[in-house]
């Protein structure tokens, strides 16, 4: 895992992975989402087909049902076989003209879901499509964006690593950049593992933003299907009251026309005319209430599953809303702690590039371990230093001893031929120039103290003369 320590820029900056993870996340929960509402759709739309099929199942056992009561009913006595069998023949023709009527409203009703069916199937396809294409255009507009500011980041701490090598000789990376090769990114190199600490703070956020959309779209739902119910209760009741009222006006033509028939002598024939002619209006006036009922029902149910459909899809589009505004926000805030991270790591390292140390600085630059070596002075770029063979006084203590030995009493007489290793020339070129160092201090001391001393003198030789 990259560190304060380790990381280089041009892997630490980089966050294409971290872009791909939001969006993947966002895309793959538009998906889902909108898979699952085409998959409650179908279902809605299945259970209308049910409820359409029950009413007409319905309606069909009352045609039957009311075709044979009323031939009982009203099929008059005392008539020849053939006029019996007009009235059945009259009767069946009016129950299949009935039934009839009762499919051509199951068949609009059928057509009509049928037809939703489809145009949801085409909307759910070119809404995911939609999806996809957003998604990808959004992901591509933030990569490069991040990509460019990547960019110049690295073009800026590439500058800062030329300025400094400049100052020590290496004119590489200035010639570089004035020849336009400008810093590369590397998409693959270390990054921030965990960049992100208040993700979940940052989720909860937005969790709860979804929820709240939910709930205002869930009361809007509730309150326009609260009315369709209303409205469909109020018809059913209004259905069975006009049946009934039917029924009782049959009856009651039906018993001041007997009484009418027995007063003025009318015929038979008479009789099951007026008497079929009832039955066959009673049959069809039933059948057409039922049918009408249906037909609103079927339309209700429509329109119910029209406020469905737009409460998923408001909720989508919620959610969608959401989702982005949530990876926008996981993203500001993972550039912001990542860019914290980096101005960490330059102030560490250029504490430590004080101090000669520019592993770390090196790290962020990009630099090279002999460029690095180049700007502390170490490995090939260490100072050279060499024993003398030259005697002093005719001792065989070297120059580099002796100044030593002035400074920290310590034997270092050693001969022309020693062999030291480059751990042990530089110890002795630290040692050296901090006594150099040391002297040049002293000197500066007592030259300010000889310094005074005159002053005071000449003071007190004025004094005398006064």
């Amino acid at each position: 895992m990259a560190t304060l320590k380790t990381a280089s820029a041009t892997g630490a900056l980089n966050e294409d992975k971290y872009i791909n993870k939001l969006y993947d996340t966002v895309l793959e929960k538009q998906q889902n989402l909108l898979n699952e509402n085409q998959t409650a759709a179908d279902t809605e739309l299945n259970a209308l087909n049910q409820n359409v099929q029950q009413q007409v199942d319905t309606i069909n056992d009352r045609t039957n049902v009311e075709a044979q009561k009323a031939q009982q009913t009203y099929n008059p006595p005392k008539v020849s076989s053939s006029v019996q069998q007009q009235v059945a023949l009259a009767m069946d023709n009016q129950k299949k003209k009935n039934l009839t009527a009762t499919q051509n409203v199951q068949e609009q009703a059928d057509a009509e879901i049928e037809r939703q069916r489809q145009l949801i199937g085409q909307q759910y396809a070119a809404a995911i499509k939609k999806a996809q294409a957003d998604n990808d255009m959004v992901r591509a507009q933030q990569l490069y964006e991040a990509a460019k500011k990547e960019e110049e980041q690295l073009n800026a701490l590439k500058m800062e690593a030329g300025k400094a090598l400049s100052a020590v000789g290496d004119n590489s990376i200035t010639n570089a950049m004035l020849e336009g090769k400008t810093a590369e990114r590397d998409t693959t190199g270390e990054t921030w593992e965990g960049v992100l600490k208040n993700e979940e703070s940052i989720n909860k956020i937005y969790d709860s933003a979804i929820e709240s959309a939910k709930l205002e779209a869930q009361m809007e739902q509730n309150k326009a299907l609260s009315e369709i119910e209303a409205a469909q209760a109020a018809d059913m009741a209004a259905t069975d009251k006009n049946l009934t009222q039917a029924y009782v006006n049959a009856l009651q033509k039906s018993r001041n026309n007997n009484e009418v028939q027995t007063a003025y002598g009318l015929g038979s024939g008479n009789m099951a005319q007026q008497q079929l002619a009832r039955a066959l209006g009673l049959t069809e006036d039933l059948n057409e209430m039922r049918n009408v009922y249906a037909d609103n029902t079927a339309k209700r149910g429509q329109k119910q599953f029209g406020i469905s459909e737009s409460y998923r899809n408001a909720i989508a589009d919620s959610i969608a809303s959401n989702e982005q505004n949530r990876a926008n926000a996981l993203f500001d805030a993972a550039e912001a702690e990542e860019q914290a991270l980096i101005d960490q790591q330059k102030q560490l390292g250029t504490t430590l590039a004080a101090q000669k140390d520019y592993s770390v600085l090196g790290k962020l630059y990009g630099l090279t371990q002999d460029q690095i070596d180049r700007l502390q002075g170490t490995g090939a770029y260490a100072p050279k230093v060499t024993t003398s063979t030259k005697k002093s006084s005719g001792s065989g203590t070297t120059t580099l001893a002796k100044a030593l030995n002035s400074y920290y009493g310590t034997n270092y007489n050693v001969g022309s031929n020693v062999n030291m290793t480059q751990s042990q020339v530089q110890d002795l070129y630290t040692k050296l120039n901090n006594a150099q160092k040391l002297d040049a201090q002293i000197k500066q001391q007592e030259a300010e103290q000889a310094a005074l001393l005159a002053s005071i003198k000449a003071d007190a030789k004025n004094k005398n003369k006064k």
